[in-house]
């Protein structure tokens, strides 16, 4: 697994890859994991894996490319998941692993001002070559997936729609009271719904 975006402080896709690692812990005990970062991951893991590597190199994208095939040939993975949009591009002579991505959406297409233009840069360039290396790419949404069929038509063939689950602190009850509070502040009956 490519463990990056759990090196700093963790955002979206920093909390994907965190849950993913989370429930497989609990649901998955005949397979080894092991998770790879250009940098050092801090905090605390869900202890099941196997071995995690680091190369304490800050150049990420770099590093994927040129030092991570080395390892996952020699831990002989079976599998790489790229949770962040990226995977090793090896050419199918050197690669002994099947590699699945997941794309989260394509805003460098849709908004590319919203972003460095460096990434952007990247995503325009790389995504289409890490779909295309991938076996199989996870869009989390249906139209992630669409956008996909838009923008690279020859690759939606590969994808899978697997959406987001709420990480476990969203289910958390809370006291009718203070339910009730809430409704009544805002004028809400029975039959209401919060999209954020």
């Amino acid at each position: 697994m490519d463990a990056r975006p759990l090196v700093a402080a963790k955002t979206g896709i920093g909390h994907y890859v965190y849950n993913v690692l989370e429930q497989l812990s609990e649901i998955d005990s005949d397979n080894e994991y092991f998770l790879y970062s250009h940098l050092p991951v801090p905090g605390e893991l869900p202890a099941f894996y196997r071995r995690i590597r680091s190369a304490g190199s800050a150049r990420s994208h770099l590093w994927m490319q040129s030092q991570l095939p080395f390892w996952l040939i020699e831990d002989k993975i079976d599998l790489f998941w790229g949770g962040g949009y990226a995977a090793p591009l090896v050419t199918p002579l050197l690669r002994r692993w099947k590699t699945v991505v997941t794309v989260h959406d394509l805003v460098y297409r849709h908004y590319p001002e919203t972003m460095p233009w460096v990434r952007s840069a990247h995503m325009r360039w790389g995504l289409p070559l890490y779909m295309g290396a991938a076996d199989r790419v996870i869009a989390d949404s249906v139209n992630t997936a669409n956008d996909i069929a838009t923008f690279h038509r020859r690759l939606f063939k590969k994808v899978t729609v697997i959406p987001l689950a709420a990480g476990r602190q969203y289910f958390a009850s809370l006291p009718d009271d203070a339910v009730r509070t809430v409704l009544t502040r805002y004028g809400l009956s029975a039959g209401y719904l919060l999209f954020v």
